[in-house]
């Protein structure tokens, strides 16, 4: 049997030396084992957060601003409720800052818009049941001035209605004006042009101003919280978003 020569120049370990080399390699194989797992963790926390998390809100936030750029407030925090108040995980949203602006968002900024909008749609018809019954005679209780006092007082904040809307209102108008010769004489042409009177008259009141002022706030900031939440999500934000 041929014994072994040792490799010239090099050294033979010690037991002890073994020991400490296979040790070594041990640690570092667990080593990389821990930070191949603890990154799979922090995968995983990610992809649930942008599933729990960002994806319903930038859902939200964006059908809100569809809402928004109609004149009317967002009509659902369902989301943001669930995350912030039911299942409170407001937590996973690690920004601060992020986090901070979406609690503001939706409990000042819109709340704001909500307050502003109920002013006007308080305010507004009675003066408009007001001056129907000036022009026209004819008693506040009537259907027609009721439902026209309405159809204004409640959309002079968004200054317009949508098409159908006008053309319900339009036949109500009508009626109104045939219902007398006072009433013929005392209004505009056409219901188009009674609203655009109005329009004309309240655009500068303290009312429609704080409305016009809440409104651009909870555009912009809804526009920037949007394109935030959906940096976490990878979307590509567009210049003038």
């Amino acid at each position: 049997m041929r014994e072994l020569v040792p490799v010239l120049g090099v050294k033979p370990l010690s037991i002890e030396e073994t020991l400490v080399a296979v040790a070594l390699g041990s640690a570092l194989t667990l080593g990389s084992s821990i930070l191949a797992q603890d990154l799979l963790l922090k995968r995983q926390k990610a992809e649930n957060t942008k599933e729990r998390v960002y994806s319903p809100l930038y859902d939200e936030v964006s059908d809100g601003i569809d809402q928004l750029e109609q004149g009317d407030c967002p009509a659902s925090s369902q989301e943001w409720d669930r995350i912030s108040s039911h299942e409170h995980l407001t937590y996973l949203v690690s920004d601060r800052n992020l986090q901070s602006d979406l609690r503001k968002y939706y409990r000042e900024i819109l709340n704001n818009l909500t307050q502003a909008i109920s002013t006007c749609t308080n305010y507004y018809p009675a003066l408009v049941t007001e001056d129907l019954v000036a022009r026209t005679g004819i008693a506040a209780t009537n259907s027609e001035v009721q439902q026209m006092s309405q159809a204004v007082g409640w959309s002079l904040h968004r200054g317009k209605l949508r098409e159908h809307q006008v053309a319900y209102h339009s036949a109500g108008y009508e009626k109104l004006k045939s219902s007398s010769p006072q009433a013929k004489a005392g209004l505009t042409p056409n219901f188009v042009d009674y609203l655009a009177f109005w329009k004309e008259k309240t655009r500068n009141d303290p009312q429609i101003v704080e409305y016009r002022k809440s409104l651009e706030r909870a555009l912009l900031e809804g526009r920037s919280l949007r394109d935030r939440v959906g940096r976490k999500l990878g979307v590509k934000t567009t210049k003038g978003s």
